[in-house]
């Protein structure tokens, strides 16, 4: 057995996703925490003089990273004789960072990585691709997402309003991979007349998001503001887990723009609390559900992958129409076949991360 398997003093960066925050049983031990950040990155980590308060360094995120931090990082780790695994949540930048400058970081990780985990098929296979590197791929195993919400939390499966308005929900930052301006005129026009109602739940407006062309942030908040009667905006500092979780239990319908991406624990969350996802096919999108499509049925999907623009509104547009009819006879209530689903499937994510960080 590797030393590492018992009490392996695990460091996550970052910290604070629902995803990182699952993995804390023993048999390996997690140090982020007080005084470690959380929101920890390599800047930070560069920094530190002494690397004795880890052995393994799992890396899920590196929006923000610069490559000469990762670098530094990296072979800080290999003359102490660390091990790194890297979990490729994102194979494409997610905020500013430019393609050459993100596959700059992805390569120099992957190059030092003891192991790799994707969480598709498809996403580790894109991942590869990206690299050119078919020879990583004894290195590479696929983990799914898994929940984003407890199986035992009181309010899982259990989202839907009581009353006969469809509530439609979209939450998050107003970050340039996820529209909010179109969709929300698509949706406001579109459903004129049918009984709908758009809450949006989002983070703080950032001085960049003003500064920018886009997110369009003053328009939207017009608009939204132009029908208080249909549609409704709450910002909130921060949105933990269980905030959004009493958020959404009073809607019907998850709506994700999404203008590109990789994996969504906002799909999961959906699935989880038996919202119908009204989401754009980008990234490995269709992959999560195929993983999961014996307990849950498909989301309404819209074409936002081809890159023909100009009709991204109109396949909007029929999504929302076809989800509207949906939602009027979507089964609400928690589905008991997939909670005991999920529930395994916890553990053994819980067990695949025991071997990995036992056999790297």
């Amino acid at each position: 057995m590797s030393p590492w398997h018992k009490g392996a003093r695990v460091l996550h960066l970052p910290y604070q996703t629902p995803y990182v925050r699952k993995l804390t049983p023993p048999p390996f031990h997690i140090v982020n925490g007080s005084p470690i950040p959380n929101d920890l990155n390599f800047n930070w980590l560069r920094r530190q003089n002494d690397f004795s308060f880890f052995d393994i360094l799992h890396i899920h995120f590196i929006d923000f990273d610069t490559p000469e931090d990762v670098a530094y990082v990296l072979e800080k780790c290999a003359q102490e004789k660390k091990k790194i695994i890297y979990t490729a949540h994102n194979i494409c930048p997610m905020y500013d960072d430019s393609e050459e400058f993100y596959q700059k970081k992805v390569e120099l990780i992957c190059s030092h990585a003891d192991a790799l985990v994707a969480l598709t098929p498809s996403g580790g296979q894109a991942l590869l691709e990206k690299l050119n590197a078919p020879s990583l791929q004894s290195r590479l195993a696929v983990q799914p997402l898994g929940w984003h919400v407890d199986p035992s939390h009181p309010k899982w499966g259990r989202a839907g309003s009581s009353k006969e308005t469809i509530q439609y929900a979209i939450y998050g930052s107003f970050r340039h991979n996820r529209e909010f301006y179109s969709p929300i005129l698509n949706w406001y026009y579109s459903l004129r007349g049918t009984n709908a109602h758009l809450n949006i739940f989002a983070l703080p407006v950032n001085p960049c998001d003003i500064e920018t062309e886009k997110p369009h942030v003053a328009e939207t908040v017009s608009f939204i503001q132009s029908d208080p009667a249909r549609m409704s905006l709450r910002i909130f500092p921060h949105l933990s887990d269980n905030q959004i979780i009493d958020l959404l239990s009073g809607c019907d319908v998850l709506l994700m723009p999404y203008l590109w991406g990789s994996h969504s624990g906002q799909l999961e969350q959906a699935f989880d609390m038996n919202l119908l996802p009204v989401s754009s096919d980008v990234g490995y999108y269709k992959d999560q559900w195929r993983q999961v499509q014996s307990y849950v049925p498909e989301p309404v999907w819209f074409n936002w992958s081809d890159g023909n623009i100009y009709n991204y509104g109109s396949r909007l547009t029929e999504a929302l129409q076809t989800a509207q009819a949906q939602a009027l006879r979507h089964k609400k209530g928690p589905r008991e076949k997939f909670r005991q689903y999920r529930l395994q499937e916890y553990q053994d994510m819980l067990q695949f991360h025991a071997r990995l960080y036992g056999e790297v």
